[in-house]
């Protein structure tokens, strides 16, 4: 009896230590981390942030520009605002894809490596402050919040 029970709580006490990462090496890595959100572990030296809903589904991701993210997921674009300042070319560039919206802020763009920041969000799972910190992030009023695809399109700097 001992012994089931011992077995019972290394089993229950593991389930949390089992998790699952994107395959960073895949072309479709954004669409894992959408799918499996309630599952993804990421690794804190990463620096890539992600917010899964309550019910598990996926709410956010927050990581370093990733230009090609929005190519990956077949994103249709909303606008974009471009800086020229000398050598510090930047800008930002907003995406659609089905009900997520993606913001690729590039502080850098041309130096060696390019710097800023790419979100995903489901605006409608977002918590407010992700969801106002993704509207500064693009240049835009922390407030009101844009929880649809359609505010976000029609939404300026």
């Amino acid at each position: 009896m001992s012994v089931r029970a011992s077995m019972l709580a290394v089993v229950l006490l593991a389930a949390p230590l089992i998790s699952w990462a994107p395959d960073w090496g895949r072309e479709d890595w954004p669409r894992q981390l959408v799918a499996r959100c309630r599952d993804v572990a990421l690794l804190a030296n990463t620096g890539l942030r992600i917010e899964c809903a309550p019910s598990g589904a996926f709410a956010a991701f927050l990581g370093e520009v990733d230009m090609a993210i929005a190519h990956r997921m077949g994103a249709t674009a909303l606008w974009s605002r471009f800086v020229d300042a000398g050598l510090r070319r930047g800008g930002v560039r907003v995406f659609s894809v089905g009900a997520l919206v993606i913001v690729e802020h590039t502080t850098c763009g041309a130096c060696r490596r390019v710097m800023g920041t790419t979100w995903m969000i489901d605006p409608a799972l977002a918590t407010p402050t992700t969801l106002a910190a993704a509207q500064r992030e693009a240049g835009l009023r922390p407030a009101p919040l844009l929880r649809t695809v359609a505010a976000w399109r029609t939404a300026r700097p």
